[in-house]
């Protein structure tokens, strides 16, 4: 759903978060159960977080610049 999301509304970073899932969900089947849960758990869910991070950042920057142009 993120890579077609990604895809559909040309949101590159929606479409880098889906390719994750799909590389975490593939390296997790290798490992096998039980440990797929905790491969899922903490790589599938620390791309979520980092992802909230970026665009967190991208957000600050983009007021800030946003706001440092109507000063001017």
């Amino acid at each position: 759903m993120y890579l077609a999301g990604g895809a559909m509304w040309q949101e590159s970073r929606l479409y880098v978060l889906g390719v994750w899932i799909l590389v975490v969900a593939g390296a997790a089947t290798i490992v096998g159960l039980p440990g797929l849960y905790l491969v899922m758990a903490t790589a599938g869910g620390g791309g979520f977080l980092l992802m909230t991070l970026v665009e967190q950042v991208l957000r600050v920057r983009t007021r800030r610049r946003i706001a440092g142009g109507a000063r001017a």
